[in-house]
């Protein structure tokens, strides 16, 4: 399906959820017929430190079915225990991830087919009123609006897809809708990525330009710890980057340095080093 017959990219409002859920089932299909090509592939290694292909297959289960204890208990007026923060989601994301190691291949992949069908049918049926408004408590930020889950499956399977595709000798790109549709949110995860440490009395400003129908300038700061980002015609400051959508995405989430910078290269270089992977 083009891009162009959606009316909107922006997956924060309710007009940009077909689009959304689009991209979604396009990934998940696309990650779904990677991980079930060959029986041969299952431990295959993968750009994710320690994974192999079935750890991301894992991860895909464990988030799939944290997420349906969260919308359901949620909606059943479940108290959950208070955020963790991003900082500890790189562990217990490895954790959750490797607990399937002893499940059978088929049992894994079905236990995933399942969960997944149960997830992108609650996703279906948000409503306007619920997409921006029914806030589910999410392990590692808190309560957050219903559409930033599936947001997060999209982040999920578009970039795990590509993990994918790596370990299985492939180099593609992510798709053009799935990476127009995550730029936005980059930005909200380079502000809850800053590594304070790194970051400690430091302030360095650079202009991000990203192509794409998400795309535009900003203007962007580190200030001793603290991220900012503006949205500008023709951003300047002293250092410059430029990436594609899908570049500017696997580059957020460290798969890739991508991009090119322009302008104080030392600057450009900082700013790259001042957030924590996860």
């Amino acid at each position: 399906m083009s891009q162009d017959q959606f009316p909107s990219v922006n997956a924060m409002e309710y007009a940009g959820k077909n689009a959304l859920l689009e991209a979604l089932r396009t990934d998940r299909a696309a990650f779904s017929k990677l991980v079930t090509r060959s029986a041969e592939d299952w431990n295959a290694g993968t750009p994710c430190e320690g994974w192999q292909l079935r750890d991301l297959v894992g991860h895909l289960v464990d988030n799939t079915e944290t997420y349906l204890e969260r919308f359901h208990g949620a909606r059943a007026g479940k108290t959950f225990s208070d955020p963790v923060g991003l900082m500890a989601m790189a562990q217990m994301e490895d954790t959750g991830a490797r607990r399937f190691r002893d499940l059978p291949r088929d049992e894994l992949l079905g236990r995933f087919q399942s969960g997944s069908d149960e997830l992108f049918t609650i996703f279906e049926q948000l409503d306007e009123q619920q997409w921006g408004s029914e806030l589910i408590n999410h392990t590692y930020m808190g309560p957050l609006p219903a559409f930033f889950y599936p947001v997060f499956q999209l982040m999920d399977y578009s970039v795990h897809t590509w993990d994918a595709q790596r370990a299985l000798g492939l180099d593609r790109p992510l798709s053009d809708l799935s990476a127009d549709l995550l730029t936005p949110f980059m930005f909200i995860l380079w502000q809850y990525t800053v590594d304070a440490q790194r970051a400690a009395n430091r302030t360095v400003n650079c202009a991000v330009n990203v192509s794409g129908r998400n795309g535009g300038s900003w203007s962007v700061t580190v200030d001793n710890g603290e991220f900012s980002a503006q949205p500008v015609s023709g951003a300047s400051a002293p250092a410059t980057l430029s990436f594609t959508p899908s570049d500017f995405v696997l580059t957020s989430f460290q798969r890739i340095e991508g991009g090119e910078d322009a302008g104080n290269l030392e600057d450009a270089r900082t700013f790259r080093g001042l957030f924590f992977k996860i």
